[in-house]
């Protein structure tokens, strides 16, 4: 009997050094550490579906499936959209299919999922081999079904997004030369180290087993090629703006991340507010020169995390009393819409009834009703509450 078809895989590979990675750390200086436990539960449940992709562009079930992704995490909706957008922003998730589709993936995700399903096929196969010799007929198409089910995970898995990421599902042979291929390039490049930079094809954190992910590329990856266009264009018009173009302004964009450049510039830009920089062109390009690649992040991490600082104390604080009396308020606000009606249709027996078994056995209740009858605010709580207990209670 054939084994039933499984939906996604039961693993993917998750790096040890996902701390280190600068899209992760970028993430944890905005969001903190629910920026990190956002982004890996997300992977969790994409690489559950049978392609890989997360659809969130449902209408009628979004918002349910997003309000039980919050409860998991502890958060609310809108932190939800927030830390998104921010991983969207730095490049863990394909912008443009998000943007298109409101579906989340990467090319890295894609390709890891596809290390995962040639694994389990070659198992099947290997396995039928083995038992091909001893097992009768029946036993051998049997034994082939399971083969077959593994083909058709990988059918789902390669025509994945309408082809979007039909690169992910070439051959074996294709993966292994283009891998050759950039260990040769690293190796003819390694003078030209400082116009490099080591990245994966979305996370350095969730690595291909096989490591070809940490081979030193250029900047501008599969998933990042889309992504960093747009935050690129606004640090070299930055650049420009300095008098800095050409080659060098190529080398430091292929160098740096651009949100450090902006933010590097401006801090320049501040320092030298007084005029005490003589030549600030030179002191911009010395200081992008100076500064190797692990300072940089961690610049630009320490100024993300400040800004998030800053962010949570200008939120106004709620002084304890301020919030209990402003929920009080809300629960006295719903009382009064829920009894409004009841009210309205209030009869003069119920009128009597309240009087009789409320009013008439308090002196104070009684004070109360000889100064205002039932439009005393006092007296017309009670009477609701009155109202609310005979007639919503026994409903």
């Amino acid at each position: 009997m054939a084994r039933p078809q499984k939906d996604g895989i039961d693993y993917f590979p998750h790096d040890t050094n996902s701390f280190s990675d600068l899209k992760i750390k970028m993430l944890r200086a905005v969001h903190g550490n629910d920026g990190y436990a956002f982004y890996f539960y997300l992977l969790e449940q994409i690489y559950q579906q049978h392609d890989f992709v997360l659809d969130l562009s449902d209408d009628n079930t979004c918002d349910d499936i997003i309000a039980c992704y919050c409860l998991d995490l502890g958060i609310q909706k809108e932190k939800f959209n927030e830390i998104l957008k921010t991983c969207i922003k730095y490049g863990l998730f394909d912008k443009e299919l998000y943007n298109s589709d409101k579906k989340l993936t990467s090319n890295g995700i894609q390709k890891r999922a596809k290390t995962v399903i040639d694994k389990r096929k070659d198992n099947a196969e290997r396995y039928n081999k083995k038992k091909s010799k001893t097992v009768s007929e029946s036993e051998t198409d049997s034994l082939r079904s399971v083969s077959g089910v593994v083909s058709e995970s990988e059918t789902n898995f390669s025509g994945v997004v309408s082809g979007k990421f039909s690169g992910v599902s070439d051959s074996k042979e294709k993966e292994s030369k283009e891998k050759e291929s950039k260990e040769k390039e690293s190796k003819e490049n390694h003078h030209q180290k400082d116009s490099k930079i080591r990245f994966a094809d979305d996370c350095d954190c969730v690595a291909d087993d096989d490591d070809d992910d940490f081979d030193e590329i250029d900047l501008k990856t599969d998933d990042d090629e889309n992504i960093q266009e747009e935050p690129k264009d606004e640090a070299r018009a930055i650049l420009l703006d300095q008098g800095i173009g050409g080659e060098t302004a190529k080398t430091i964009l292929n160098k740096f991340n651009p949100e450090y450049i902006e933010f590097k510039i401006k801090q320049i830009l501040e320092l030298n507010k007084s005029g005490s920089i003589k030549n600030l062109k030179a002191y911009i390009l010395k200081s992008f020169a100076n500064t190797d690649q692990d300072t940089a992040d961690n610049e630009l991490c320490a100024f993300l995390s400040e800004e998030r600082r800053k962010e949570e104390a200008r939120k106004p604080k709620m002084n304890p009393e301020l919030e209990r009396m402003k929920k009080q308020q809300e629960q006295d606000e719903k009382f009064i819409q829920e009894t409004e009606l009841l009210v309205l249709n209030a009869t003069e027996k119920d009128k009597q009834t309240f009087i009789e078994t409320v009013i008439e056995p308090s002196n104070m209740y009684k004070q109360s009703f000889n100064r205002g009858g039932f439009d005393n605010g006092f007296i017309n709580v009670l009477f609701r509450t009155f109202l609310q207990n005979k007639y919503m209670e026994a409903k």
